[in-house]
């Protein structure tokens, strides 16, 4: 009834009729029964004071009495019962041990086994991992012998743990492996929820993020059927954090949403703070960044409350990050300087080049590479001083970024197949991916068709991961780079199979951007009725999602379709009413593309001063926006319009003014289409020395 103070008097009384009695075996019955008492009211040194005394009188009691050697048994179990309760490992193997050996005389084969299973557990806190193996084993053949489902299930969830320890995490899932049906048949719903857990823990070590998610769900179907809370809850924050890694970041709000919900109906805020932390990161990864900084900013005086340094650089450190994120540079930097100011306090080099890589980030978003690249430098060279190889490879990526987006791309391609062999585990599988997204992007730039294998490769990562969202986006880019490199039915079976895996999540953002790519394939197949269907679902979708920017680029891709079809003029009509949407909604980077949709719409009418006017005033647009590659795909427009217009000079100087931008931003065809045009104009012009030159180049 769990009252042990009542318990404790009454069995104090009963001691000392005993001693009246002068019968010691009732008197050690009564103190056994009393240190009993007291541990389960958390008295720790009067069980042990009642357990030793009692161990004492068994020496005087007949040694053949059976009972006599069972009960001994049973006062050294509870000894190492106390001495483990309060983390003496070591003393409780002692008296585990000493009962083993009694089980052992006595024939008790049962109580062998659960003694072995308690010393396992004991080697386990002490990290003798070999120890607790053998232990566990010893026990497991036990039990098998007594076909004791129970004791078996116990040990090989034992037998997990102890290879998770070991590192050794596939034998650990094929220890619990045995054990799940074990407990599914024995009817055991708590044993099953836990081990379910243990998979979930063990798959998403192995970065097998879907099938860690699947066992995650099971477990929380059964918590919420038996009604705890404590597990519910822990159930949800590891759920929540594989949701995360998968890129499913809606489901991992949910998540901790019901964590938070939990943890206020209970009263324990113990974790609100970290909770509070990972809503705020998984905010900014669907770029809800207000909401972010605010969940950000709660755990932050959370941790300033606690006084945890260590928390509140990490916390400054993302707020940073976003603050860089929705424009705020400065007020970015001024946070990443307090969260390093912190970390050098702390002497943390690990945490110090984290903030360095961050700051390099803002510089990056900032169009600041050199800067940047300074930043990155610096990080790196603190990580090599501590062999983090993970963060090593990161951080040449980000440095090879840099040369990327400066268009210096043999560098930047150099740069991440570093960063590629720095770090070849397994379990950098996401680091991996992202390294190899990038380095099929240069590879694109380059004209090199092996982005397609780069690409593939990133993908099937993802696939064996089970991280569907993560391979559908790298499916879109293998479907750019097929693109890109005019396999256009190649490029058509990659967004084909995007959209399959983004309607398998729901996703239906994603699906609408799948379409929209899908008809802009079709519309240059000239399979125009296969492009309207296309277009007509994804705008379909961003109606409900009331996508007004998408709907604006929908509209935008209607024109471009009118416009291979033949009806120019109602293409730009669309064109046109795109342009207001996004005038309205103040989107500069979306305006500055349809008006350069416009000019080539113009161009297709023949109308030759509207086409150079909507192109010169979409160049002006991207240069106020600072995207070079962008600006310098505009200004090769604006040059074949004016080519168009028989004004051959001036097409020829905006040639060789998007040759110089090439060279520092883009792809290396554009720059070879530039020269290529230069020719042509000096071919037509009878100037053949000059043509040949621009031809060679």
């Amino acid at each position: 009834l769990h009252e042990t103070q009542r318990a404790v008097a009454a069995f104090q009384r009963c001691l000392d009729i005993q001693r009246q009695l002068s019968n010691s075996s009732g008197e050690v019955d009564a103190l056994i029964s009393l240190g009993l008492s007291h541990f389960k009211a958390s008295n720790n040194q009067a069980a042990v004071t009642f357990l030793e005394e009692a161990l004492k009188l068994f020496q005087h009691l007949p040694q053949e009495d059976a009972s006599a050697h069972s009960g001994k048994a049973v006062c050294l179990d509870h000894l190492g019962n106390v001495y483990s309760r309060i983390g003496r490992s070591d003393k409780a193997v002692t008296f585990y041990t000493m009962s083993l050996r009694v089980k052992k005389d006595i024939g008790d084969m049962t109580g062998e086994a659960r003694c072995l299973v308690r010393i396992g557990l004991e080697f386990l806190t002490l990290n003798e991992l070999q120890r607790a193996f053998e232990a566990f084993t010893e026990a497991l053949h036990m039990f098998e012998r007594l076909e004791d489902d129970n004791g078996i299930s116990i040990c090989y969830e034992n037998l997990g743990d102890t290879y998770m320890k070991m590192g050794e995490i596939r034998q650990a899932i094929f220890s619990y492996d045995r054990c799940l049906p074990i407990k599914v048949e024995t009817w055991d719903k708590v044993g099953e929820a836990q081990c379910l857990d243990n998979l979930g823990l063990a798959h998403y070590c192995l970065g097998e993020l879907r099938l860690s998610a699947e066992y995650y769900e099971q477990s929380l179907a059964i918590w919420r059927a038996e009604g705890d809370k404590n597990a519910l809850m822990t159930c949800y924050e590891s759920l929540g954090g594989v949701d995360f890694q998968l890129g499913e970041h809606m489901r991992s709000i949910e998540c901790y949403v019901q964590h938070l919900t939990l943890s206020q109906d209970i009263g324990d805020g113990a974790a609100d703070h970290e909770i509070l932390l990972r809503l705020g990161l998984s905010n900014a990864a669907i770029g809800e960044y207000t909401v972010a900084l605010q969940f950000l900013k709660q755990a932050l005086s959370f941790y300033t409350e606690l006084n945890d340094n260590r928390s509140r650089a990490l916390c400054l450190m993302h707020i940073g990050a976003v603050e860089g994120r929705v424009g705020d540079t400065p007020q970015g930097m001024k946070s990443l300087e307090a969260s390093l100011r912190l970390r050098t306090e702390g002497q943390d080099k690990l945490g110090i080049a984290d903030c360095f890589q961050e700051m390099g980030l803002l510089c990056y978003n900032d169009n600041d590479y050199h800067k940047a690249r300074g930043f990155f430098g610096q990080a790196q060279r603190l990580l090599t001083e501590t062999n983090d190889k993970a963060s090593i490879a990161t951080c040449t990526m980000h440095i090879g970024a840099t040369y990327a987006a400066q268009g210096e791309l043999k560098e930047a391609i150099q740069q991440f197949k570093t960063a590629l062999m720095v770090d070849v585990r397994d379990a950098n599988w996401a680091g991996k991916v992202d390294c190899l997204n990038h380095l099929g992007v240069a590879q694109t730039k380059q004209g090199d068709q092996s982005a397609l294998q780069t690409f593939q490769l990133a993908a099937n990562i993802l696939r064996d991961r089970g991280d569907r969202a993560g391979e559908a986006a790298l499916l879109m880019q293998l479907a750019e780079a097929n693109c890109v490199l005019n396999h256009l039915p190649s490029s058509l079976e990659n967004l084909e199979q995007c959209l399959e895996l983004r309607k398998s999540l729901n996703d239906k953002r994603g699906q609408a951007d799948a379409l929209m790519k899908i008809s802009y394939i079709q519309t240059s197949l000239r399979s125009f009725s296969r492009a309207k269907d296309a277009l007509q679902e994804a705008t379909d979708l961003r109606t409900e999602l009331k996508d007004e920017e998408g709907l604006a680029k929908c509209l935008n891709a209607r024109a471009l379709l009118l416009v291979q079809e033949g009806k120019v003029h109602e293409g730009i009509g669309a064109q046109m009413e795109s342009m207001e949407r996004l005038k309205q909604l103040q989107d500069t980077t979306g305006l500055a593309e349809v008006l350069n949709n416009i000019a080539v719409c113009y161009s297709y009418a023949g109308d030759y001063p509207q086409a150079i006017k909507h192109s010169e005033e979409s160049v002006k647009l991207f240069n106020h926006l600072q995207s070079k590659e962008k600006e310098t795909k505009a200004i090769i427009n604006l040059g074949n319009h004016y080519v168009e217009e028989k004004k051959n000079e001036t097409a020829t100087q905006i040639f060789e003014k998007a040759i110089v931008l090439c060279r520092g931003t883009t792809d290396v065809r554009d720059e070879a289409a530039c020269y290529g045009n230069i020719g042509t104009i000096d071919l037509n012009k009878q100037d053949m020395e000059r043509a040949l030159i621009s031809y060679n180049l």
